[in-house]
């Protein structure tokens, strides 16, 4: 019989447990008695007035703060401390020293009277430092800066500095000192500590293009929802620019990023009856909301004065995306499904563009049908269409309804053969249009059945070997191939291609039929990672090779093989080699290599790229050793083997000033242009991206990628 005593004993049991524990932790949290350890060559104690005097080689320690001083005056009962004579204040990473220090052991408060801070990549120093609170100091009549010598290389100096540790700092009329001439005044000053990016930007150089040109930035911040960048630039030929970069976060209405710049640019051709200045200009935003965890809406607007603004005057950006679309997107994703809501408009009326007004998409992903093997995915796309081309005025409109079925079936094959994986598939697509290729108001549908198959395994092997061949650390040795097969199938459309205006690739859908083989062979082993006794798993090689197979074609039957061989026998050496390969012509038509070695005191990379149909074939070169703790050399070369010309040379010489970085790079490629770049090293993150065109040096401390 069940005892009815015995859970109301235990509930009370944990009720009193939970109870002291919870005394146990509050009171060491909260304990306000605990004492004030004091040592020194003299110790007396007032019993009237309860304070401890002490004197020489006074140390005193309370909870996470240590004093160190000549003499020291300490009232336990109030926590209050009174300290001279070359005084140390320790409280984790922050140091301050001072001559007298009065303090508050429990407040964390105090004064400072002739004193010094450090506190993580900042050091400062000031007549008085008030300490108001335990996380922010006041320093009247002071200075900070990153660099730690006793007489800096540059520092920032105001009246009042207020430091936020670990946060921000901000001080009213600033003075930028280099060694000890003034060179800069800011009214309002405001930096974070949680960033690793410069204050100030300043880039002098010569270009071709620009002549001499001296592009400079400042950095502001107000909090961490309000940021950005103010910038003024010059351009011997092109003459003067601006803007002002805008990082903000609105919270619950989103976070963002605002670019804008103007310049009034003189024309470098001028001909008779033209305008001797052209305004020329950017403006881009960037705008997401979070509505909730599985909700957002995304925003995007890039106008520019002309097609050729981005490239000349942000040549970085128009790498990485010559045309940037503008939009707004809202998206919903779910476990099975997701839904869109997409708006794009032409903003520049230079760039021909689709516009969709709107798309509506809705799909739903590998979602399993009951208790069954069966997964059924599906998409559902609405589209109102108008294609604009920009110098012949023409436009094409036209409203798309889209739908994908597809059932899938994973599963293994029986018997003998149960370790292979099969997934087959099956699926039905549907299109309706509202008008044909010529603009005609004809509804027609398009309908089109596919199916196929995926066949897949893995095997592998462990061969038992502790070695370190020829230098390669191998600590057992696991063999892994994972072959495939597909097969896509997809029947002839029920209207010809032709009909159909081109708008995106749904549009280009034919009948198809062909095998994909494919292969991957890794070899793996386990590397102790550096400094522990910890194995991590590494691919000292790694194959995949893959073809496809047309059997409705005659004569060239299998397309190119495409191959990608990585290697890493150590860990500062690598070798990728990528190629495809053309069976019938038994000729690479695609090859592509880079091999890069990497120590302390050097770096050298080697790359070959090969296009047989572009007859494109060029080797590079990037190098950069360590002369001494000072001083870094720096190379690259870009030779074009077609033309048997070395196309582009950088060379980079690097100093390390102590709390300073320059860097002079001379880049002769089309035109030869110089940059002299000096880079705080407390903020690594030199965001020049953000600049104008000047791009990180192939072959500096960035190692960027060109």
């Amino acid at each position: 019989m069940l005892d009815r005593k015995k859970p109301i004993f235990f509930l009370i049991s944990g009720f009193i447990f939970v109870f002291l524990f919870f005394d146990i932790v509050h009171s060491e949290m909260y304990d306000e008695s605990v004492p004030v350890d004091c040592e020194g060559d003299r110790i007396e104690y007032s019993e009237g007035s309860g304070e401890v005097k002490v004197l020489g080689n006074v140390v005193i320690k309370h909870k996470n703060v240590r004093i160190t001083a000549d003499k020291v005056i300490v009232y336990p009962e109030s926590k209050d401390v009174y300290a001279a004579g070359r005084v140390f204040l320790y409280k984790g990473d922050e140091v301050f020293s001072a001559d007298k220090v009065y303090y508050n052991l429990e407040t964390k408060k105090g004064t400072l009277i002739h004193g010094d801070f450090h506190s993580g990549k900042i050091f400062g120093e000031a007549a008085t430092i008030e300490k108001l609170s335990d996380k922010e100091l006041l320093a009247i009549k002071g200075y900070f800066t990153t660099c730690e010598f006793e007489i800096p290389h540059y520092r920032i100096e105001a009246k009042k500095i207020r430091i936020y540790l670990n946060e921000r700092i901000t001080a009213k009329n600033v003075v930028f000192y280099v060694g000890g001439i003034p060179v800069m005044y800011f009214p309002y000053y405001s930096h974070s500590l949680k960033e690793n990016r410069p204050k100030v930007q300043i880039i002098p150089g010569k270009d071709k293009e620009w002549g001499y040109f001296l592009l400079t930035a400042w950095r502001y911040y107000f909090d961490e929802r309000f940021k950005g960048w103010v910038r003024v630039d010059w351009r011997e030929k092109l003459g003067f620019g601006g803007g002002v970069d805008v990082e903000y976060n609105a919270e619950k209405f989103g976070q963002g990023l605002l670019k804008t710049y103007y310049t009034q640019e003189r024309s470098r051709h001028l001909k008779e009856h033209e305008p001797a200045e052209h305004d020329k200009y950017r403006v881009s935003l960037e705008h997401n909301l979070t509505i909730d965890k599985d909700t957002g809406a995304y925003l995007e607007l890039h106008k520019y004065s002309d097609q050729a603004f981005i490239k000349d005057y942000f040549y970085r950006d128009y790498v990485l995306n010559p045309l940037p679309a503008s939009y707004i997107l809202a998206t919903r994703k779910k476990a099975h499904y997701s839904l869109s809501f997409l708006m794009r408009k032409r903003v520049n009326h230079f760039r021909n563009i689709t516009e969709t007004l709107p798309e509506i998409k809705y799909n739903i992903n590998n979602y399993k049908l009951g208790k069954t093997r069966f997964y059924y995915t599906s998409e559902y796309r609405f589209n109102n269409f108008n294609k604009k081309e920009a110098f012949t005025g023409k436009d094409t409109d036209a409203v798309r309804f889209h739908t994908d079925n597809k059932f899938s079936y994973p599963t293994r094959l029986i018997g003998y053969l149960d370790w292979l994986e099969f997934t087959p598939y099956i699926g039905h697509i549907e299109t309706f249009y509202t008008k044909d290729e010529s603009g005609n108001d004809t509804d027609f549908f398009r309908g089109q059945w596919y199916s196929g198959y995926n066949l897949t395994t893995k095997v592998f092997r462990i061969f038992d070997v502790e070695t370190d061949f020829f230098g390669i650390e191998i600590n057992k040795l696991r063999h892994l191939i994972s072959p495939s097969i597909s097969y896509a199938y997809a029947h002839e459309p029920t209207s010809i291609f032709s009909k159909m205006g081109q708008f995106d690739g749904i549009d280009t859908y034919t009948k198809a039929k062909y095998y994909t083989f494919a292969v991957e062979n890794k070899l793996q082993t386990k590397w102790y990672e550096e400094g522990t006794f910890d194995k991590e798993n590494i691919d000292l090689l790694s194959l995949r090779s893959s073809v496809n197979f047309y059997p409705q074609i005659e004569g060239h039957q299998f397309s190119n093989i495409a191959n990608r061989l990585t290697l890493q026998p150590r860990r500062w050496l690598e070798f990728i080699f990528d190629a495809n390969y053309n069976p019938y012509s038994q000729d690479f038509e695609i090859f592509n290599a880079r091999a890069k070695a990497e120590k302390s005191k050097w770096m050298l990379e080697v790359g070959s790229r090969y296009t047989q149909a572009s007859q494109y074939h060029e080797g590079t070169l990037k190098a950069t050793y360590t002369l001494s703790p000072k001083w870094t050399v720096g190379v690259y070369e870009r030779y074009d083997f077609q033309k048997n010309d070395l196309v582009e040379q950088e060379y980079a010489l690097i100093r390390d000033l102590h709390c300073w970085t320059a860097e002079l790079i001379w880049n002769m490629q089309d035109a030869e242009t110089i940059w002299l770049v000096f880079k705080p090293k407390a903020f690594p993150d030199f965001p020049i991206e953000w600049v104008t065109s000047y791009h990180a040096p192939k072959i500096g401390s960035q190692s960027a990628e060109d």
